[in-house]
């Protein structure tokens, strides 16, 4: 699941990600600026939402238009 989601990442731009173990799980390892790209695909202009994650996207995604 989570390489189909690599996958989906990198065709949409978004490379260099990998899927790592932890302990009994997997995750998709990434750093801050692959990660705030991740979160702009993912949320901005999201109608369906957590709030919570919307949130902190909102704040990664303003983050970063300060920074250009």
């Amino acid at each position: 699941m989570l390489e189909a989601f690599v996958a989906f990442l990198e065709r949409n731009g978004i490379l260099g990600l990998s899927v790592r173990p932890h302990r009994s799980i997997f995750n998709v390892g990434t750093t801050c600026g692959p990660a705030e790209r991740i979160a702009r695909l993912l949320y901005e202009d999201a109608v369906p939402a957590l709030a919570r994650k919307a949130e902190i996207a909102a704040r990664m995604i303003a983050r970063q238009r300060a920074a250009t």
